[in-house]
């Protein structure tokens, strides 16, 4: 999958749709490492360890505290603090060895491209308005749905500048949730205003909630076209010729 590689030296490292990043020895433990080997077609891991001397030290640190299962096979799928949510250094980055993978090597630092995309109504390919206004993420497989848990007119303002927009007209919650059978992405948003990407707010992680479909968001961004059917399949995975994985 082109949303994670291994690298420079078993440097383990996450795309969050604009930039790569890595990822926190803090509470890693063998079924994290599982299931990002899994994420990424292998086995499962030979070994894990702290890269106290990263050698991508500018890039961010994009996930802490993972909280994987051993069910999943997508490492979005696991619990975390959220993307770009840490108390780490780079001297606590992680390395990873899967089964049966080739030599890591050196990566390219620049962004891998976002994925293209007929669908969306907003500048950004992982994020869109649809369905009756119904706000929906996309996770690197599948597109779903965010919970109005703890959701604020910030939350709102930050996903309508991360689709290119100025600021939220309004938020709410959409009882009659058309797409049902989609998976609830996000709960427990934390954004502070500060952000641009709305992937760097805080929350319970990629597909951590407790939540049903009749507490989906709504979502009117300023400026922003009226809101259309979408296509519920998944949008491609970027493109990329820099990866070992």
């Amino acid at each position: 999958r082109s949303n994670m590689r291994i690298c420079n030296n078993g440097l383990l490292e996450v795309f969050d749709g604009s930039s790569w990043g890595t990822v926190c020895d803090d509470g890693f433990e063998q079924v994290d490492a599982d299931v990002a080997c899994r994420h990424m077609g292998y086995s499962g891991a030979v070994r894990f360890y702290t890269l106290a001397n990263s050698p991508l030290a500018p890039e961010p640190i994009l996930l802490d505290d993972m909280a994987c299962t051993g069910s999943e096979n997508d490492f979005f799928d696991c619990g975390s603090r959220g993307l770009g949510v840490h108390n780490c250094g780079h001297g606590e980055d992680i390395g990873l060895e899967c089964q049966g993978a080739p030599a890591s090597a050196e990566c390219d630092a620049e962004p891998t491209p976002a994925p293209a995309t007929t669908t969306l109504q907003q500048a950004r390919s992982n994020m869109r308005i649809c369905n009756n206004g119904l706000l929906e993420v996309f996770d690197g497989s599948s597109w779903g749905t965010v919970c109005d848990d703890g959701f604020e007119q910030v939350d709102a303002d930050v996903a309508c500048r991360h689709m290119g927009y100025s600021g939220a007209v309004r938020f709410y919650t959409l009882a009659n949730s058309p797409l049902a059978p989609e998976p609830i992405l996000l709960d427990d948003m934390a954004c502070t205003g500060s952000e641009n990407d709305f992937f760097d707010c805080g929350s319970r992680g990629l597909g951590v909630h407790n939540c049903g479909h009749g507490e989906d968001i709504g979502l009117e961004c300023q400026g922003a076209p009226a809101s259309a059917e979408c296509d519920a399949e998944p949008t491609p995975a970027p493109a990329t010729t820099t990866l070992q994985q």
